[in-house]
């Protein structure tokens, strides 16, 4: 076993979640993997495996900590990315059903291989664009959490995620620990498409010298039909 995944293990411990038997070796695979794909397709700039393991494997999982997700639970992550979080939340959680949502159809091959390579089982990978998939009547409101990791301000992530999200869904967001101001700021669309901020929990990453907001918003009535609208109004009011 490679000896950062120890740090995966003490982290789990740290932030109270269990890591099922078999999960310690496929995230090993997933590192490894991710150190041979990583640069043709940009997937992460963490060049070791201390980094991958605690900015992208327990970063991921710290949602499992904050919100409860049901057995067999539906969960789309949009703007996947290399599969954060939503590859290492499976591999914690193999009973949810999974679909990676990613607009590059290189990762699309990407993330195609690792559930392969993984052995994962009701774990979907959708190659588009999540204003387009989130007016689709296969994709809208039929997930019962919806996460994202996406670096767009808060206002423009919620326009296009809570479309995804069920009623009553969940949307997790995850942000940088000075995003208050930028929350608060999207607080009136919030409400707008159907949602209530019911959390945003200031969490430290174990091992490192940073920290993570967990944005938490329960989805209470439908989307306007009109959102997610065009690219030049994401986000607006």
């Amino acid at each position: 076993m490679n000896p950062a995944l120890l740090q995966l293990e003490r982290a789990a411990v740290d932030i109270g979640v269990a890591l099922p038997p078999g999960a310690v070796a496929q995230f090993e695979t997933y590192l490894r993997e991710l150190a041979v794909w990583r640069r043709r397709l940009n997937l992460t700039a963490a060049a070791t495996p201390q980094a991958v393991i605690s900015l992208h494997f327990v970063d991921s999982l710290l949602p499992l900590s904050v919100v409860d997700f049901p057995q067999a639970a539906r969960v789309a992550d949009v703007g996947t990315g290399g599969g954060f979080p939503g590859l290492p939340i499976k591999i914690v959680r193999p009973d949810l059903r999974v679909t990676l949502i990613e607009g590059s159809s290189r990762r699309v091959a990407f993330l195609e291989h690792m559930g392969r390579v993984l052995g994962l089982t009701d774990l979907a990978v959708v190659w588009g664009r999540a204003e387009s998939l989130g007016r689709q009547a296969e994709y809208r409101e039929r997930f019962d959490v919806v996460l994202s990791r996406a670096a767009a301000r808060a206002g423009v992530t919620v326009e296009l995620c809570l479309p995804f999200a069920a009623v009553p869904g969940t949307l997790v967001l995850f942000k940088g620990p000075n995003a208050g101001p930028e929350i608060a700021a999207a607080g009136p669309l919030i409400e707008r498409l159907g949602g209530v901020l019911t959390e945003a929990r200031a969490m430290s990453l174990p091992g490192t010298d940073r920290s993570r907001l967990v944005v938490v918003i329960q989805k209470k009535s439908p989307c306007g039909a009109e959102y997610p609208r065009i690219p030049t109004r994401l986000g607006r009011l």
